[in-house]
């Protein structure tokens, strides 16, 4: 079972190789556009889970809301 920052670590470097994978191409004399918007959608649907997997939960009022950055104040 790997901790979360590994998952984290794990999508990042995908996220890498399909870049690398996007640059070269698009650099290409023969680019194929729809490969290219395949990787494209690859590397946001990676971008989307790591941004939801850095997401903390904030804990619960007794009320049931959420507690906000600015409820001390």
């Amino acid at each position: 079972n790997i901790s979360l920052q590994e998952r984290i670590n794990d999508l990042k470097v995908r996220h890498q190789n399909l870049e690398k994978m996007l640059d070269d191409e698009t650099h290409r004399m023969q680019r194929d556009d729809a490969h290219i918007s395949d990787l494209k959608k690859q590397k946001l649907a990676i971008k989307d889970q790591i941004e939801n997997l850095k997401v903390i939960p904030r804990p619960f009022k007794s009320d049931g809301r959420r507690w906000l950055d600015n409820d001390h104040l």
